[in-house]
């Protein structure tokens, strides 16, 4: 555990990186999107109820990134999903070619999963490209903007439409996930453009 002026940074073991865009043509203008799936250990104490498995609106992680030099940098993730069973695809990356294998994880960690643009020459992307699965990255958090929340619990609107690209829909896609949990009577009709 590492600590900051924020708070505590814990371990994250990577346990999946999957290439959603494994045909992209490499350029410095595009951005190849991956899935990075870390095992985090439980921030609570469990009764492996399904309400720990929905981020709230307006929740990130803080990835600490550590370049050659030693110099560390922070970025901020929004989580898509958290999994929901004790039972998670492990996968490891080589040259663009996914091995997958079963895994398991135990009930003190929680598998988060976390949409991320690869950017050309960008600090953190170097250092997320050269993790594999096993490898440990310090991630703080969770962390939530309970603003964001506040607005979101107090609205009684009629429709939502959120407009996103790339891994911008990560925090609309929390957005849905927590209304559908909620399961709200007089739930908003949600459209994500």
């Amino acid at each position: 555990i590492s600590t900051s002026k924020r708070g505590i940074y814990r371990r994250g073991k990577v346990v999946g990186v999957e290439y959603l865009t494994p045909n992209m043509p490499s350029s410095d203008s595009s951005r190849p999107v991956i899935l990075l799936r870390l095992s985090l250990p439980k921030t609570t104490v469990s009764d492996d109820s399904a309400d720990e498995d929905v981020m709230l609106p307006g929740t990130v992680y803080v990835f600490r990134g550590i370049e050659e030099r030693g110099n560390m940098f922070d970025r901020q993730y929004t989580p898509v999903q958290i999994k929901r069973n004790n039972v998670f695809r492990d996968y490891s990356i080589t040259m663009g070619e996914t091995v997958q294998k079963s895994s398991s994880t135990s009930d003190q960690h929680e598998i988060h999963e976390f949409l991320i643009s690869l950017v050309p020459n960008g600090r953190m992307s170097k250092f997320l490209l050269n993790q594999k699965c096993g490898t440990v990255v310090l991630v703080q958090g969770p962390r939530t903007n309970f603003r964001v929340l506040d607005k979101v619990e107090g609205a009684e609107w009629k429709s939502v439409v959120m407009i996103a690209a790339g891994t911008g829909t990560s925090p609309m896609i929390q957005l849905v996930n927590y209304y559908l949990w909620m399961g709200v009577s007089e739930m908003p009709n949600l459209y994500l453009v």
